[in-house]
């Protein structure tokens, strides 16, 4: 979200420009998750491509051994989804707006203030 405007009361100003530096921080956070994510993929996926198809062209004699790799790269591309999944974006839409000021008030009561 755009940051808050930065008026009122003091304490108001404090509370305000600190939110504005939490939701900039849980973006930056967002954007270096999607960074990762991309990494991960590359880098990961493809030196596992390479072993499977370099275990693909082994000679028949060897069969039993390439089954087994070829399981083992398939395990870790599974993993590697599992791991990309976990790190998708949260679904922005099933969001709801609220108001911070009614939602203060409310602790505000509640505190007994």
């Amino acid at each position: 979200p755009p940051p808050l405007p930065e008026k009122g009361a003091s304490e108001i100003r404090s509370v305000t420009r600190a939110f504005n530096q939490m939701s900039k921080g849980i973006q930056e956070l967002e954007e270096d998750r999607a960074l990762l994510m991309a990494g991960i993929s590359h880098d990961l996926r493809t030196p596992l491509t390479r072993i499977r198809l370099a275990t693909e062209m082994m000679s028949p004699e060897d069969s039993y051994l390439a089954e087994g790799i070829i399981s083992d790269t398939e395990e870790c591309n599974e993993i590697i989804s599992q791991f990309m999944d976990y790190l998708k974006p949260v679904n922005k839409e099933s969001f709801e707006s609220v108001d911070v000021s009614t939602i203060a008030s409310d602790v505000a009561s509640s505190e007994g203030g």
